[in-house]
C-alpha cells in the first residue's frame, strides 16, 4: 500500500493491494488462482503469503457445501497436515448450502488457520 495510497481513494488502493497479493500467491507459488479468490481479506491474503514465504509446508483446503460435507474434509486435513508437518489453512466461505463463517459456529483453535 504505502505510497500507493496517495495516488488513489482507498477503496481502489485495497482492490489494487487484493490483487497483487493473489497475482504473487498465484505466479510464485501455484497457488490456484480460483483458491485465492475465495480469500476475501487482505490481511487473510497477507497471512497466506506470510507463511508461503517462510518456506514453511502448507496444506491449504477449501471446504464447501453442507455442514456435514465441511467437518469431514475438515477432519481428514486436519490429520493429514499433523502427520505431514504442515500447517494447515483452511478457506471456509458461506454459499447456498450454508450461510454461516467457521467463527459463527465454533470457536478457533490454533491447530488452523481459517
Amino acid at each position: 500500500p504505502g505510497i500507493l495510497s496517495m495516488q488513489v481513494s482507498e477503496e481502489e488502493s485495497s482492490i489494487i493491494w487484493m490483487e497483487a497479493l493473489e497475482d504473487r500467491i498465484v505466479q510464485h507459488f501455484s497457488v490456484p488462482r480460483i483458491l485465492v479468490e475465495q480469500i476475501t481479506t487482505a490481511e487473510q491474503r497477507e497471512y497466506l503469503l506470510e507463511e508461503l514465504l517462510s518456506a514453511k509446508r502448507l496444506l491449504v483446503v477449501q471446504v464447501m457445501h453442507g455442514l456435514g460435507n465441511r467437518l469431514r474434509v475438515l477432519a481428514s486435513a486436519m490429520a493429514f497436515a499433523k502427520n505431514t508437518h504442515r500447517i494447515l489453512v483452511v478457506v471456509w466461505q458461506k454459499d447456498r448450502h450454508i450461510q454461516a463463517t467457521y467463527s459463527d459456529l465454533f470457536d478457533s483453535i490454533a491447530q488452523f488457520t481459517v
